[in-house]
Order: C-alpha cells, then structure tokens, then sequence
C-alpha cells in the first residue's frame, strides 16, 4: 500500500473466507478489523458440526483458526455489526459500521452460563435450524469466538407495547410455564405495584395485541398475573416484601388521591429517596379501584393488601384527608404535588323528571356499596342508563342488592356498546336485561313515583360540538317501566382543589405537558383521570410511573424529560410462527376461568370469576409465542456475578477508516 493511504483492512464477513483473509493481512504485520453480523466469527461453517455432525467435524478444523484471530494483536472484531456505507477511494475508504447490541459486556463476560439457566424465554435454535428451542440468552456453541453470551432481541412484543405500564408480559407468562411463580411475582412487580387488582379488573389491551390471537385466541395474560398474584397471597415466604426505603432526599412530595395513579407515583418516588405523603378525601385507599369497582369483581382484601405493600415501602398515606387547595400544599413545606384523583363525580342528564331521591348516580351507589352503606332494593324494578363497564358494575350490584328486576339501556348498538362484551354477556346470564338503539326523553311519573323511563329507538348517533346528535326512528317512542333510575353515561374527577383556571382544559380537566405531566405551575404535576377524564387502571399506573420520574427530574434540578427505552414492536410473520409451533410452542385452545354459576352469584357478592387452576395456569403459559426473543424480565441480571448484564445497551454507528475492503460475506 502506497505511503500516506490508511493501512488498515475491512474484511466483512467471518466466515472461513474472512478468517483466512484476516489472518493472512494480520501477519503480514498490518491492522484488520473484522464485521460479522453473527455474534460470533466462523460464519455457517461453525455450526456444521452440530448441524451435519460428519466426519470432517468442523469445529475441529476452525476452532484453532478462530482461537489464532481473537489471540491476534493485529485484528479487532466487531461482532453483531453491519456495514451500512463504503465512501472514498483505495487507500482512503471511509466505512460506516452499525453495531447492534449484544446487551452483555464482553470484558466482563466469562461464559459461566449461569444467565442461561435462569433464563425463561425459548426461541428456535439457529444450529438445529429452528427445529428445536434454546434460551433467549445463549452463547452459539461451546468454542464460539467471542467467548462470551449474547441475547435475542427482536425488538419489544406486542404485548407490552401495548400496555401503557410496559408490563413484561412476556417474561412473566415464561417464568409460569418453567414453574417460577416467585421469579414471575418479581416481573410483574417491576412495572406493576398491583398485580392482583389488574389480573381482576385490567381492560386487558395486551390481549388485543396478542400475536397468538392471530392463530387462535389471545394469550389469558390478565387472567396468569392473577394466577401469580394469587400464588403470592398463599406463599409470603417466597415472596417477602422489600425493606422500606429510608428517605434520602430532603424536598417532600404531596400526592392528592390514593388510586392507582397517586400510589404509584409515591411508590416510585419513595424508591427514589423522596419523603412522600399522600392525601385521601375517604376512609379507605385506592381510589376508584375501592370505591368504584364492586366487590364481586374486585375484592375489598385485595385491593387493602396491595395499598398496604405500597406504605410498607414508607409512604405516608394520611386517610380521611380532603385537600381544599392543592398550592396551600407548596406553602406547606411540600417541594412538589401531584394531582391524581380519580373520576368520582357522575354526570347526570337534564331529563324532565330527572330529579328526586329515586334517581341514582353509579358512582354514588358504587361508593355505598364499597362502604357498606348501600340501600336495599327488595322488590324495585331498576334501569340503568349507560352501557360501559360502570353501566354494567351498577347493574349487577342493584341485582345483588335484592333488586327484582334489572335492566340497562343505552345509546349504543349491542355489537358497539363500550362495555367489554364478556361484562355484558355474563350481566345477561344474570339476568340482566338489555335495551340498545335508544335516547331517553323523559323520566316518567305517577305523581312522585317513577313508573319508567320514555324512550325512543336509533339508527345512529354521534358525538358533536354542542352534544350528543342521534337519528331517531319515528313512531318508535315506547317507556321501559321501571320504579328506580340509575345514571351511568359517564363521571368525571373532582378538580375543586385546583384554584388556578390556567391549570385546567377547555374540558375542565388538569392541563399538562403530555410528556412530563407538568402543569403550568412547575411544581404541580397531574395524571390519570384527573388529565383524560374516566381511564383504565393501568393507564392510571403509567402515568404514576410517568409523573414520578418527571418530578424527581424536577426536584434535582434537572431537564424534564421522559424517555421510553423500549424497542420497536415486533410480530413475527406467519412462517415465524408456524416455525415456533412446530419447535414446541402449544396448539392447545385458550384456558378459561371457572366462575360462580349465574343463578349462585346474582345474589351474592362473592367473587364471581375463580381464576385459573395450577394445571391450567401451566398450559395456557405454554401457548406464549415468545414473539420478541427476551422479555427483558430480568432474571439473567440478578444471576449475572459479574454485572455483565447491560438491557439498557442501544445500537451505535462507528465510522472507521481503512484503506482496503474484501468482501467475504458468503
């Protein structure tokens, strides 16, 4: 090579070619670098011997020549690398190198296999061409150059990505089939601080994502974390609560309302050293998970064992405590407040005949029934206005409270009512009757008794500007006879405690960064319903996670920022899947809950849904299709005694300059 040009070689490909062409430019006493894709050098011949275990036995002719290439001073390798760009000349080539993680530091790394061992996720093997399973960590085969493992990442599963707490679904429904009930309570809890309520009452939009929905029905992961859960409330000695955390931060947090998204926020924030406090208008914690979710669906106990886990952590939860002003709290001593009350207030419409002691509002008979205030309604006929899931919630527990007749009525189709259609169908097996297609005109009266509800039937409706728009069908006005009313077309969060108007939307909810969840106060932070009106749990909790991690950015000083280090969504295609199901993946049908027979549980409060069997547990865990390869459950980093383990690792571009380039990419 001339004087003045680069001396340095690129060989891309590891193959024998490459190995051969490396090898021979090393010696000759100039520098080498070495691009493979793979994680390891020896290309396909490598994995002959495993593959087509002949005579020749490969291993045995390339082990010493990939030995020689790592040993040698002359050649660098970059492993898991792609060329993307070749720009200049002979001599003077610049080269752009993409290099994709391997998530495990190399240096650190001595091969021990103990990541391996615990690790969960099984994904077709590339020796055996797929046709059997290996671990999602792994290291090629016993000679592999670099001598260290590496993990399968496809990207993030469908799954998680589609929960707004990025719950690892994935890695948990893993640890339940390899039977690691403790290990798969741990993943859960890494995002999730209450597993037990969501594998109840979570609207369940991982399902929906699911890849395996595509070949029969999704995976019944809200019904496996209850089964964890569940698991977890009958072995605390497997699963200890952590330690309290000792606080090591002087500036305090104030968090109105104790529903999923305030625990969580303070959980998050205790964790991170913050004194936090949290203040709750009722006697009892957890928001409307407590108060606004009956408890046959949802259990008192269950929700009170989870808020306790949360204050075990060291949070100050201070119960029978309304906020009047939410700033008074910054003039208080608190450095920062977080808003996340929940949507306790119903909204009622302004029917003639609307008003009077036998008008209900859910959220109000909801909140009775959770605090053993309920009326009794022997002998009432009750309709129900609304069709989502407090429609729904609202009906079964008038039905439960001795109601002699319940039906609910709605804007909505059948096939379009927001409440899930299992709700639906099991409030019908109850007994429950359902009116779709109609508006409501008027509540009736004989005097100051109701006698029904005057409706009229809808080909359609939608939502506008100045309000609800239907297309009534003429001639179609009929009264559904009822003595009772309940209102369940909608709620929305009690705000009394935030003075400032500039604090609020045109809606009248909270107004806030929708990255940070700041608001225009920088030291009041909201999230939950209080910021999207009526929300899931689980969107309640990722803004929790969300709020938490802004105001401690906030509280240090630092720039607000919330980043989501989650891959892209990956789904693997039809080939791919037939490919894993063929490896081993079940073909089993989905496992269904055992629940209270109907005519049992319409008068009772016992939990209806039972939960899933040990048995069923296992093989509705081994219909996981493993989509993304790791889950990123964690468990490797716990075994890892070298802290070579690095999840957080992302894709680099180097740029190098070289003055040749061989192509030996086989």
């Amino acid at each position: 090579m001339s004087s003045g040009h680069c001396t340095t070689t690129l060989v891309v490909g590891a193959g024998v070619a490459g190995i051969t062409a490396a090898l021979d430019i090393a010696n000759s006493g100039y520098q080498v670098v070495l691009v493979d894709r793979l994680p390891n050098i020896g290309g396909k011949m490598a994995q002959l011997s495993d593959t087509f275990p002949t005579l020749d036995c490969s291993q045995c002719m390339m082990t010493p020549r990939t030995a020689e290439v790592n040993a040698h001073p002359n050649i660098r390798m970059l492993m898991c690398s792609t060329v993307e760009s070749i720009e200049g000349e002979p001599g003077a080539f610049k080269a752009r190198i993409v290099r994709s993680p391997r998530y495990i530091d190399e240096k650190q790394c001595t091969a021990c296999g103990d990541c391996a061992k615990v690790c969960p996720v099984r994904v077709p093997s590339e020796p055996d061409e797929g046709v059997t399973l290996r671990s999602a960590i792994y290291k090629p085969f016993p000679q592999a150059i670099p001598s260290a493992f590496v993990i399968s990442k496809q990207g993030t599963a469908p799954c998680r990505d589609a929960c707004p707490t990025g719950q690892r679904a994935q890695g948990y429904v893993a640890l339940i089939h390899a039977g690691r009930y403790a290990d798969a309570y741990r993943t859960i809890r890494l995002e999730n601080p209450f597993p037990s309520i969501c594998g109840r009452v979570c609207n369940r939009v991982c399902e929906t994502a699911c890849t395996r929905g595509d070949v029969d029905a999704p995976i019944s992961i809200a019904s496996l974390k209850r089964f964890v859960a569940d698991w977890a409330i009958a072995h605390p000695d497997e699963v200890p609560e952590p330690a309290p955390v000792a606080p090591s931060e002087a500036k305090r947090v104030a968090i109105i309302g104790s529903g999923p998204a305030g625990m969580t926020a303070a959980l998050d924030l205790v964790r991170q050293g913050f004194p936090t406090t949290v203040f709750e208008a009722l006697p009892v914690a957890g928001g409307m998970m407590r108060v606004g979710v009956p408890r046959h669906r949802l259990p008192p106990e269950i929700v009170q064992r989870e808020i306790d886990a949360i204050v075990a952590q060291g949070v100050d939860l201070r119960l029978n405590s309304p906020v009047a002003d939410a700033e008074a709290l910054l003039s208080d001593g608190y450095d920062a407040v977080f808003v996340g009350v929940g949507a306790h207030r119903g909204i009622r419409l302004p029917l003639p005949g609307a008003d009077g002691p036998d008008v209900l509002m859910a959220t109000g008979l909801l909140r009775d029934a959770a605090l053993d205030r309920a009326p009794t309604f022997n002998g009432h006929r009750v309709l129900v206005l609304g069709g989502g899931n407090v429609a729904v919630d609202a009906a079964q527990t008038a039905l439960r409270l001795g109601a002699e007749w319940v039906g609910m009525t709605c804007v909505e189709s059948r096939d379009t009512m927001p409440a899930s259609a299992w709700e639906v169908e099991e409030s019908k097996a109850e007994g429950i009757e359902v009116f779709p297609s109609r508006t409501f005109l008027s509540v009736e009266r004989d005097g100051e008794r109701i006698t029904g509800v005057r409706c009229q039937e809808i080909s359609g409706f939608a939502f506008t500007p100045q309000g609800l728009k239907v297309e009534p069908i003429p001639g179609t006005e009929h009264v559904l006879a009822a003595d009772l009313i309940i209102f369940a077309i909608g709620q929305k969060p009690d705000l009394s405690a935030v003075k400032a108007e500039a604090l609020r939307t045109p809606r009248g909810l909270m107004a806030v960064d929708r990255d940070t969840l700041q608001t225009s106060n920088p030291a009041i932070f909201a999230g939950g319903d209080a910021v999207t009106g009526t929300t899931s749990v689980v969107e309640a909790i990722g803004a929790g996670h969300r709020a938490a991690a802004c105001i401690a950015q906030y509280l240090r000083g630092e720039q607000l920022h919330f980043t989501d280090p989650r891959l892209p969504v990956f789904r693997p295609d039809e080939r791919t899947i037939e490919q894993r199901l063929a490896a081993g993946v079940s073909r089993e049908n989905r496992q269904e809950e055992a629940v209270l027979d109907p005519v049992v549980r319409r008068r009772t409060f016992d939990e209806v849904h039972l939960g899933l069997t040990e048995e069923q547990a296992q093989r509705e865990a081994a219909r996981c299709l493993n989509c993304a390869g790791c889950a990123e459950c964690l468990q490797c980093v716990a075994a890892c005694q070298r802290g070579a383990l690095d999840h957080s690792m992302g894709v680099r571009v180097e740029e190098i300059e070289v003055g040749a380039v061989i192509a030996a990419t086989g």
